[in-house]
């Protein structure tokens, strides 16, 4: 996927680095939890849309 983008995998890496400390996470595994959750709450769309609602 990164060489369609022209970036490489340490950039990506970087990246998702500081998306997960960003949310308290420290993996893709605890993300995709974390998102399950805001699931079953019914709260991943209203995040999605910005809190409008």
């Amino acid at each position: 996927m990164s060489g369609l983008l022209f970036i490489s995998v340490g950039t990506v890496k970087g990246h998702n680095s500081h998306i997960y400390s960003k949310l308290g996470v420290d993996s893709y595994d605890s993300l995709k939890a974390y998102l399950d959750v805001l699931r079953r709450c019914e709260r991943l769309e209203e995040l999605l849309q910005g809190g409008d609602k």
